[in-house]
């Protein structure tokens, strides 16, 4: 049986991070992608996120997880490339303070 991928948008938000954590704790058959919009998300995530799971830092490459990078909710076609190949999707509305409320509405449509 093929391994099922579950694409996690976006992973660097506590919520996020939460669905991730879980998933990599609970399936046995799932491959969890985690995305971000940037390589630093990425790197100041993923080490902590992968140590709350279980999984140290000489075993973390035989972990479940896969990561995306360049996955950003205001740009439909990195969502899409994201997505591909994905059985589910868990979508985590992307606030990010930084940006403003104004383009959260969109954000989680075009999600």
């Amino acid at each position: 049986m093929k391994n099922k991928v579950v694409a996690v948008l976006t992973a660097s938000s506590t919520s996020g991070r939460s669905c991730v954590s879980r998933l990599l704790m609970a399936e046995q058959e799932t491959s969890i992608r985690a995305c971000f919009r940037s390589e630093e998300k990425r790197d100041a995530v993923v080490p902590a996120l992968l140590e709350e799971s279980g999984w140290s830092s000489a075993t973390a490459d035989a972990s479940a997880l896969e990561s995306a990078v360049g996955v950003d909710a205001g740009d439909v076609a990195s969502l899409k490339e994201a997505l591909s190949g994905a059985d589910a999707a868990v979508l985590v509305t992307p606030l990010d303070y930084s940006r403003g409320f104004e383009l959260d509405a969109a954000y989680s449509v075009n999600m």
